[in-house]
């Protein structure tokens, strides 16, 4: 997605066509630009993944953990969710939800 839209924006630099209000919203040039180096398309592939992703996760969250490997899954899913897609900013929430993890490897491990 950077990529693609680092690429319309080169594009759209020597026609006069650039970003509005502080790099907040696109003119609608751009938008043309950007279906033109495929940004759309891309986006649309891109949002319908991460929509199978959260839906996985909700399914993981609500199956009832039966096991402590049960609990390792649930929380990789929800660490993904937190971590890696980008919901948590907080460096100190990160360590935090790092931590349990560590936690709940030890546990499952002195079984």
């Amino acid at each position: 997605m950077r990529q693609l839209a680092a690429q319309a924006e080169e594009l759209a630099a020597p026609r006069g066509i650039g970003r509005v209000g502080a790099g907040r919203r696109h003119s609608a040039a751009l938008d043309a630009v950007r279906a033109e180096v495929g940004y759309h398309t891309a986006w649309a592939r891109w949002s319908a993944s991460a929509d199978e992703i959260a839906a996985l996760i909700d399914r993981i969250v609500r199956h009832p953990a039966r096991s402590i490997d049960d609990m390792l899954v649930k929380y990789e899913a929800l660490r993904w969710s937190l971590l890696d897609d980008g919901a948590v900013f907080d460096t100190a929430v990160r360590r935090q939800v790092i931590a349990f993890r560590r936690d709940l490897v030890a546990w499952a491990g002195s079984r």
